[in-house]
């Protein structure tokens, strides 16, 4: 365990510089405790706004990027005094999509301000739509198939019942040219038998 105070702080520092997450730290107050380079950059905060370390300029400064800001300052406003954890989508004017993630900063059971975690997950979602596309896509093929299939198969049990029909006449047809034959066999027969009388 490290005990350089100074040594810790640097390395909770790099930890959040690391991330791959927009992480944002606010106080009760709402000036901002901590904001990474990843929450600039994906904010698109420029460096003197974020020195201001006010929250409430950073907020109005953002809200113009968002699809629907009055939902998002609603939603911001209501977790600011809760302790309840949230996960959240937030759509962005150009496309983009962030997850969003808060909980309550507690410091000796008390709500001493906010954390707040940003991923971009813009790839994923798109991905995501092409997923759904596809899969539509392929059922849609399934289902033509399926049909094409269908009638097919309804084709080819029709043909077969009309050849079992024809089957059954031509085979009558041959049982009853037999018979006839017998027939003509035994008048011939009979006529022979006539004849000679």
């Amino acid at each position: 365990m490290v005990k350089d105070a100074h040594l810790k702080e640097t390395i909770f520092q790099a930890t959040l510089e690391s991330v791959g997450d927009g992480i944002l730290i606010v106080g009760k107050q709402g000036n901002v405790l901590h904001a990474n380079n990843q929450f600039a950059k994906m904010w698109k905060i420029p460096e003197e706004l974020l020195k201001t370390n006010d929250d409430q300029k950073l907020l109005d400064y953002v809200l113009s990027q968002l699809s629907n800001p009055e939902s998002f300052l609603t939603k911001v406003r209501q977790l600011y005094n809760s302790m309840e954890q949230d996960l959240d989508y937030l759509d962005f004017k150009d496309g983009r999509t962030f997850n969003r993630t808060s909980s309550p900063l507690v410091i000796n059971g008390k709500i001493a301000g906010r954390v707040w975690v940003f991923s971009d997950i813009t790839k994923q979602k798109e991905l995501d739509k092409k997923l759904h596309k596809y899969s539509h896509h392929l059922e849609d093929l399934i289902k033509k198939r399926t049909q094409e299939l269908e009638t097919k198969n309804a084709e080819l049990i029709a043909k077969n019942k009309e050849l079992e029909k024809y089957n059954e006449l031509f085979v009558g047809r041959e049982f009853r040219i037999k018979e006839l034959k017998k027939e003509l066999t035994n008048l011939k027969s009979k006529i022979k038998e006539d004849g000679k009388k």
